[in-house]
């Protein structure tokens, strides 16, 4: 409880904001209006737009259009230091303390910027409710992930915010540590500052928040409790894709089923640990991707699945586990090692090179050493995936459409000849018709036996191309086998809507 210091808690109101970056609208046209004491999530898909709203009220971004008000005072554009002066606190997804500084220093330097009254009594007391006060004198670098994650909150709170924004401060917290955290924050906002969080694990939605609003492609699609917007249509196919029903294959074999000629042939991962900074945003993970096969890998947002691409790809380095392409270790290769022993990804976001065409993006993808016959076969096959850019050769990547432009991207990486590809969201923001033209061209992929990993939002289309599915949570696999049985709503329920659906179903 912190009201006895607090400036006591604030109403939001956000009308009609938009942000744009260039012709993308991140944020478009939001109107929102809080109540001084609530607590409130903000959720939605990967690129909804929902840290460029926190942003825009922290004061860090300017909105294009639009006002956001805290108690009918006018905050919007007036920048990050009068936004934090006029009541608003922020705690980032990655902590950002002062690592030179000791604890207490740390939250005591937002306490006297502020100029708390009897600031040291008052960080005193912050540190004891965010559990850290028997180590107010150890340096900040020392801190383990989850000392971290306290910090971060005791700094926010330090400057006694009416307005406390979270950003995914949970992010790659699991069991005992998720506990914690999300107790301390029920600590702060019990009779302490209105609460905006920003979260993609249910479970800190479901306990801390009475309130869900849902943006996707930066509009507002839902607003209600956690038990309604969980049940709301609309909220269902954005997070898992409209209901394509096609049929999967009749049957997977398990692991045990493989012939003995296939073992250890594909990407094999074993207990695969990995993360960013001091979070661990995959732990322990195993799964095997065969030659000729699709994997569907599924999961909530924030599940870690874009962390395990870059895993497999050498964007982030291991911090456990192995990672063998047919039976050689690739691990502790660098990424362009990985990528010529027969590894590719296609990260999400396309990141094609707009200023080239659609041929000089492929050539540079081939690698170097390779000889022309070999660049024209390669060549071939890429058109033999999607002839649709047969005649965009000579066009620039910067004027191709989504669709076209995703094409490019998986293009691009069958320049290399992969011996196994990961697509991470390939689907995303584009048209069922494109996508559908997407999975075709996959489906040639894998028929000329390259091992094939899906990771997708649309669960419904990619388990019915799928032969082997992976569900992961918070960071574990918590299925592995048959696409099949997740095709029943129930079940897919439970995976991205657990908490909620377990209390539906016992009320």
């Amino acid at each position: 409880m912190i009201a006895s210091r607090a400036a006591g808690p604030a109403a939001l109101s956000v009308q009609k904001v938009s942000k744009a970056f260039g012709a993308v609208a991140a944020v478009d046209g939001v109107d929102l209006e809080l109540a001084a004491g609530t607590t409130t999530a903000i959720i939605g898909p990967n690129g909804a737009g929902k840290t460029t709203l926190l942003k825009m009220i922290a004061g860090v971004e300017r909105p294009t259009t639009g006002v956001i008000a805290l108690d009918d005072r006018q905050i919007s554009g007036m920048g990050a230091a009068k936004a934090s002066h006029a009541g608003v606190g922020y705690a980032h997804q990655v902590p950002q303390p002062f690592r030179g500084l000791s604890v207490r220093d740390n939250v005591r330097v937002g306490a006297v910027e502020h100029r708390i009254p009897r600031a040291d009594e008052w960080v005193d007391e912050v540190l004891q409710l965010c559990g850290l006060a028997g180590k107010a004198h150890r340096p900040a670098k020392a801190l383990q992930i989850l000392d971290l994650k306290r910090l971060e909150l005791a700094r926010a709170v330090a400057t006694k915010p009416s307005l406390l924004l979270l950003d995914e401060v949970c992010a790659g917290l699991t069991g005992s540590e998720l506990d914690a955290v999300i107790s301390l924050v029920d600590r702060i906002r019990t009779d302490g500052p209105t609460i905006v969080l920003v979260e993609h694990i249910e479970a800190v939605v479901a306990q801390l928040a009475s309130r869900v609003v849902v943006l996707d492609w930066g509009k507002l699609i839902a607003d209600g409790t956690p038990r309604g917007v969980a049940e709301d249509p609309q909220v269902r196919e954005v997070y898992m894709g409209a209901g394509h029903t096609g049929e999967g294959p009749a049957h997977v074999p398990a692991f045990d089923d493989v012939a003995p000629e296939d073992k250890g042939r594909g990407l094999v991962l074993t207990d695969v640990r990995a993360g960013y900074g001091m979070i661990e945003a995959v732990h322990g993970v195993s799964l095997e991707l065969r030659p000729g096969k699709i994997s569907a890998i599924l999961g909530a947002n924030g599940a870690g699945k874009t962390t395990l691409a870059n895993a497999i790809s050498g964007v982030s380095v291991l911090r456990g586990g192995t990672i063998t392409l047919d039976g050689v270790r690739v691990d502790r290769m660098r990424a362009h090692r990985r990528a010529a022993a027969g590894i590719a990804v296609v990260p999400e976001g396309r990141r094609i090179l707009p200023a080239l065409t659609v041929r000089e993006n492929l050539l540079l993808s081939t690698g170097l050493g390779v000889r022309r016959p070999e660049i024209e076969r390669r060549l071939d096959a890429v058109l033999e995936t999607f002839p649709q850019l047969a005649d965009l050769m000579i066009r620039r990547g910067g004027a191709l459409s989504g669709g076209q432009q995703q094409m490019l991207a998986v293009g691009r990486a069958l320049m290399s000849d992969p011996k196994c590809l990961v697509c991470d969201e390939v689907s995303l923001g584009l048209a069922p018709v494109v996508i559908d033209a997407l999975y075709e061209g996959l489906q040639r992929v894998v028929a000329r036996g390259v091992a094939l990993a899906v990771i997708e939002q649309h669960v419904q289309r990619s388990l019915a191309i799928a032969d082997i599915a992976y569900v992961i949570d918070r960071g574990a696999v918590s299925y592995a086998g048959d696409p099949a049985p997740l095709k029943d709503p129930r079940v897919l329920d439970d995976v991205y809507f657990g908490s909620a659906t377990r209390q539906r179903n016992t009320a």
